[in-house]
């Protein structure tokens, strides 16, 4: 796989908000599950490509290479969001067991006001600036298991909310947990961007989850609807095929690449900003 260089970009669309953005590989990447997972920790160096970031000249082999651009040309997945008015994100919490210890006062204070994520963010926990929460000295927490989304108050008054490379117990106060549904929301904020917390129970919080459960339901119909599609004449495939090479032309041509290759059973495309080659097979 030939990796993009620092700044280039490929234009598909609309921009979209957030600080992360993902690519998914037809047929998957032949690298090692570690701990029955691809994914990558850099902070530790392990799982997915040699347990760090990919970089320029690096080479990963495809699982299976017989899906062509055909069977996946034209799949696209609708975009989940709720509508949003301008100023601070709206993030939803479940109280924790530990609320009532920190106070009335302390509680009110937290959902009432605005935080802003630092730069000291990372996957292990977002840290927040704001308003010092003023904690009981006297307040005694016994260590347990972590939760994503949890919401620590350390001493400093500054909360953190702990994220996927979170450890594995805490001990500072825990004034409630992000719901599921919003932690995707809460991931793509970048360093800077201000949120203020909503109170909510556990049954919201699950009429939250269910509802992103069904949508991600309809997108897998919807792209089995269209796999059923795909099997017309092989004249229509023809012209779906030309149709989508035209608009895959259209994209590298305006973007900052500098040449593009793609090549399957069918097809055979070199693409750069002065000429494109098309090889049927």
């Amino acid at each position: 796989m030939r990796t993009v260089n620092k700044g280039d970009e490929l234009k598909t669309g609309p921009i979209m908000v957030g600080i992360f953005s993902y690519i998914a590989f037809a047929g998957g990447l032949d690298i090692q599950k570690v701990m029955d997972s691809y994914s990558t920790s850099t902070r530790f160096n392990i799982g997915g490509y040699r347990g760090r970031a990919i970089e320029e000249g690096d080479y990963i082999n495809f699982k299976h290479t017989d899906i062509s651009f055909r069977q996946i040309s034209g799949r696209n997945v609708s975009s989940f969001s709720e509508s949003r008015s301008s100023g601070p994100v709206s993030i939803r919490v479940i109280p924790s067991s530990e609320q009532p210890a920190l106070t009335d006062v302390i509680s009110e204070s937290f959902y009432s006001q605005k935080y802003t994520i630092s730069s000291k963010s990372d996957r292990m926990g977002y840290r927040l600036e704001g308003k010092r929460i003023e904690m009981d000295d006297q307040i005694s927490i016994i260590s347990e298991g972590t939760v994503w989304g949890d919401i620590q108050v350390p001493p400093d008054g500054q909360p953190i909310i702990l994220m996927a490379d979170r450890q594995t117990t805490e001990g500072y106060p825990v004034i409630g947990t992000v719901c599921t549904a919003d932690r995707s929301r809460l991931v793509q904020c970048p360093p800077g961007t201000e949120i203020q917390f909503t109170q909510i129970n556990v049954e919201e919080a699950q009429t939250l989850l269910i509802k992103q459960m069904d949508w991600l339901k309809l997108q897998q119909e919807r792209l089995n609807d269209f796999a059923s599609q795909n099997k017309q004449s092989g004249e229509a495939l023809e012209v779906l095929e030309r149709n989508q090479v035209n608009d895959l032309i259209n994209i590298v041509k305006g973007s900052s690449f500098s040449q593009f290759s793609y090549s399957d059973k069918h097809i055979k495309l070199d693409i750069d900003h002065q000429s494109v080659r098309v090889q049927s097979k």
